[in-house]
């Protein structure tokens, strides 16, 4: 990753995909096309965000911005990237969209089978 000089965060990647993105962050985002980068902390975060949207149109415009545009052109620093995609991601979004909090009880506080 010798090209890498900026790690984007959460706020900045979500900048193209927001009403009305601020022209400057898309004019830097443009200018420094290859040398952008993003840690898989804020892949996760992004996916997590697309998931607690209800299906439907904004959906699918996120959906189709990380995965056809953003996946394919940046690369991904950190823990490898099935580790971002966590399935419990999908059951947190669920929980949270209906308005409850999950309960995530450790391994090791869980009463035996």
């Amino acid at each position: 990753m010798a090209g890498v000089t900026y790690l984007l965060d959460t706020n900045i990647l979500s900048e193209p995909v927001v009403a009305r993105p601020h022209p400057g962050v898309m004019h830097r985002i443009e200018a420094n096309r290859g040398a952008l980068a993003l840690s898989s902390v804020t892949w996760q975060e992004m996916l997590y965000g697309m998931l607690l949207l209800p299906p439907g149109r904004r959906r699918e415009q996120v959906e189709d911005y990380l995965l056809r545009r953003v996946r394919p052109s940046l690369p991904i620093l950190g823990f490898e990237e099935p580790a971002a995609r966590w399935r419990r991601n999908s059951a947190l979004a669920c929980a949270r969209r209906v308005d409850r909090r999950p309960t995530l009880t450790p391994r090791s506080r869980r009463s035996p089978p």
